[in-house]
């Protein structure tokens, strides 16, 4: 689904409710790796994240709409940089991991995929 086509509400209704240690526990298990990283506090979209490499990063958030607000930012992002990427979306939360993962921690998770970019 592309950001576009993605409102609040369509957010709130994707997948369950996740604390950023289950994330953590999904990565680890699905990975096989442990995740090393510290907690980001929160910013400006009311965020918690977890980088546990540097290209896999578990958000989650206070409400749909600070998730929509980022998607927002991020898609504006990646079409000034003709790129594209694709991220898991749960109700409090975003997964942001290699494409070759994404699948399996929609299985796992259940979520929306959101197309970013051009």
């Amino acid at each position: 689904m592309n950001n576009s086509d993605v409102s609040v509400s369509h957010i709130s209704e994707a997948g369950s409710h996740q604390t950023l240690d289950e994330l953590v526990g999904t990565w680890e298990r699905i990975t096989e790796r442990s995740c090393e990283a510290s907690l980001t506090s929160a910013d400006y979209y009311q965020a918690q994240r977890v980088s546990c490499t540097t290209d896999s990063v578990l958000s989650t958030y206070d409400s749909a709409a600070a998730i929509k607000q980022n998607l927002d930012l991020l898609d504006e992002l990646e079409r000034e940089l003709e790129s594209k990427s694709r991220w898991l979306v749960g109700q409090n939360w975003t997964v942001n991991v290699p494409e070759e993962l994404l699948e399996e921690f929609q299985r796992d998770l259940d979520g929306i995929v959101v197309t970013l970019g051009s």
